[in-house]
């Protein structure tokens, strides 16, 4: 066994000694401590153990607190030193009330003839700056420690568009670390860029948006870049780019609309966009030798260099996802970003890590770091710095792009606070911004009232939550393909339906579980686990694929027709199959949209374009208090036959109606039952003609109104 010395600190006062040896420990040896290599004065050595005569451990009390940014050495007699290592240092109670900056200065700042350099390392002992000069060539420069541990440098000259990075040393090491601030990188990420703020905030044409007020009012559409624009079978020109999503006047194959056009045509009123921070595994140049959705991500303000037509150039990403953003506001849609802030792939790699080592991640007891997630290691958000860090990026992707929303990933690992607070700052700008997420609780060391899921939905009421309830009602569970529910077979699940209906927010058959219904995401289907297709596929083998269509068609209707927040995801409208695949985070040309299926299936499109019509024409899709909601329907469930009716009489929030009526037939036959007069107003019995004697075909939803 190699002889070594380990020292580490434990306390602001304490340093815990390790000592590994082939020979015998003396009895007497003696201790000496230097701070930045000179003799430190008065400590104590105490809690000596012996586990046996090659190992020696004991603790070493400071007269004074250990003081951060300064090389601490410890030698034993006349064993080879050691540096003392900080790495605990960062989950000490005191740190983050001795550390917190609440600076705005923190990145690279660019003015004519000089650029700022402030990085938060609070536990370095020195940071150096390497950065491209004029010539192309790098140079280094050392940075000076300020309060709170934020290391600073003012470079004069112009470095607009210049790489860089930083080398922090931490317990006698230094590793290479992009900046965490950095608005942008260069080329596979390998350094950050400094950008000109003023070209960076260059503004957009000023678009004049449709009135939104509230997320009842939305409906939302998931896709991923790529998935949405690279299929060969339409002419859009920029595959697989931002800018190939707002090409106008494209069409599939078939002389259908595709592209923005088909957004438009869809009626839809938000674009959800899977992942755009620069992300792991795809390549900026070989596009095609690596998919990924986009849920690894390098940093939490640069844009990914893959979906850019030259990734090379820095401001090329961020005018291309600005032009994306403007060119669907232009076309009536709003845009939602889909954010990760929950986990990093691998935290020894991050840059988070390589800044202050220990900080930024969250540890199990046994001091190992969590991977609560699955999909890598999951980030403290509960550190104040960490919680500053999120919320300053979600500022500036809404105010630098003009974004309409954003969705978190797994949100239930984020602490409510730190959302909370991003909350608070977002609508002080923009008050009618969409947030909502996955709201499962994970367990982690956060109590459920600190979590941002939905059991704490009270807590959060401007926060929305996928309703899983509404999915597993709808179609079964989504982890069990053969198990049914109310679309797919199982008629008892209609006690549930009265309850999703109303947005999850009323107490009918279950208690709610939303204070209102702007906080019901209604999904049954999203870019994870498999298409509702494919789960029906499983649920219902024995049917023929035009039965599974229609419903597939059944299950959008009843989204579309319900209270809370409509959200389909990208090829549900036209029961889109990834092959029968849950998890595709990788698989490109199972992901894409087939738009030769859009071609082939279009009469599902017009069908799903005209309930988009119904829902954004009634005043009723636009309640969200449950006191509201709670009177304007009353569900009347035949049991026996499997059927549901939701008739309103008399209110003016189904005006010009003085009645309306919902019929939901989920069975292979035929429903018939007697009414009024009735105009059937949409289904596939619209013939404007008026009938008392109705005939509720098979798996479907007939509307039904009289005047």
């Amino acid at each position: 066994m190699a002889t070594f010395l380990k020292a580490s600190l434990i306390s602001l006062r304490q340093i815990e000694i390790s000592l590994y040896t082939k020979r015998k420990v003396p009895a007497r040896g003696t201790f000496t401590l230097f701070v930045e290599g000179e003799k430190y004065g008065q400590f104590k050595v105490e809690k000596k153990t012996h586990a046996d005569s090659f190992f020696y451990t004991c603790i070493l009390t400071l007269n004074e607190d250990y003081q951060f940014g300064k090389r601490y050495e410890i030698s034993y007699s006349d064993y080879p030193y050691a540096i003392v290592d900080t790495y605990e240092a960062s989950s000490f109670p005191e740190f983050d009330d001795l550390f917190y900056y609440d600076g705005e200065d923190l990145g690279s700042h660019y003015k004519r003839g000089e650029t700022s350099f402030a990085m938060w390392a609070p536990t370095a002992t020195n940071v150096i700056l390497k950065i491209e000069n004029h010539t192309g060539r790098f140079v280094q420069y050392k940075m000076e420690r300020s309060d709170k541990g934020v290391y600073r440098l003012l470079l004069e000259g112009d470095y607009k568009n210049r790489r860089y990075c930083y080398y922090v040393e931490n317990s006698g090491v230094y590793r290479k670390a992009r900046d965490i601030y950095a608005k942008e990188t260069s080329l596979r990420s390998e350094y950050s860029v400094v950008i000109d703020e003023e070209e960076l905030a260059r503004p957009v044409k000023p678009i004049k948006k449709d009135k939104f007020v509230n997320p009842v009012d939305a409906i939302i559409y998931e896709t991923h870049i790529r998935d949405f624009t690279e299929d060969k079978s339409t002419d859009i020109v920029h595959k697989g780019k931002y800018l190939g999503m707002v090409e106008k006047g494209r069409r599939t194959e078939g002389g259908h609309p595709a592209g923005l056009d088909y957004l438009k045509h869809l009626g839809i009123t938000h674009l959800q966009v899977l992942p755009v921070l620069d992300y792991y595994n795809v390549d900026d140049v070989n596009v095609e030798k690596k998919y990924n959705w986009g849920y690894d991500p390098i940093s939490f303000f640069a844009l990914e260099g893959s979906l850019a037509t030259h990734p090379e150039t820095p401001l090329n990403r961020i005018d291309e996802f600005k032009a994306m953003v403007s060119g669907m506001h232009e076309a009536g849609i709003r845009v939602n970003l889909d954010v990760v802030y929950n986990h990093l792939f691998d935290h020894h790699t991050t840059d988070l890590e390589r800044t202050v080592p220990g900080y930024y991640f969250r540890k199990n007891k046994d001091g190992s770091i969590s991977s609560v997630s699955g999909c890598g290691n999951d980030i403290a958000s509960e550190r104040k710095m960490t919680s500053r860090l999120i919320v300053d990026s979600l500022v500036y992707l809404a105010k630098t792009f003009d974004l309409d929303g954003f969705r978190f990933d797994l949100m239930g690992l984020i602490d409510s606070d730190t959302l909370l607070e991003a909350e608070k700052r977002l609508r002080a700008f923009k008050p009618n911004i969409m947030l909502y997420g996955e709201g499962w609780n994970m367990p982690n060391q956060l109590p459920v009232e600190k979590k941002g899921v939905i059991e704490n939905a009270r807590n959060m009421p401007g926060y929305g939550f996928f309703n899983d309830v509404y999915r597993d009602v709808l179609k079964g569970s989504t982890f069990d393909l053969k198990q049914k529910g109310y679309v797919n077979g199982d008629f008892s699940y209609g006690f549930g339906l009265e309850y999703i209906f109303r947005g999850s927010c009323v107490n009918v058959s279950y208690d709610a579980r939303f204070v209102s219904a702007n906080q019901s995401i209604n999904y049954v289907e999203c870019h994870d686990n498999n298409t509702l297709f494919d789960k029906l596929s499983v649920s219902n083998e024995e049917e023929d694929e035009d039965t599974i269509l229609k419903r597939v068609q059944l299950a959008n209707k009843i989204v579309l027709l319900s209270f809370g927040v409509p959200f389909i995801h990208m090829g549900q409208e036209i029961g889109l199959s990834k092959e029968g695949h849950p998890n595709t985070y990788k698989d490109v040309k199972i992901n894409n949209m087939d738009w030769s299926l859009v071609d082939e299936r279009y009469h599902m499109v017009d069908i799903f374009v005209s309930f988009v019509q119904y829902r954004r024409n009634l005043h009723y899709t636009s309640l969200y208090k449950p006191e509201d909601i709670a009177g304007v329907f009353k569900g009347e469930r035949d049991d026996e036959h499997g059927v549901i009716h939701f008739t309103c009489e008399d209110s003016k929030y189904i005006y010009p109606f003085k009645k309306l009526l919902i019929a939901i037939n989920p069975t292979d036959k035929i429903h018939y039952f007697e009414a009024d007069d009735y105009l059937i107003l949409l289904g596939v019995q619209s013939d404007g003609v008026y009938h008392k004697n109705i005939i509720n075909p098979a798996i479907e939803a007939t509307i039904l109104y009289k005047i």
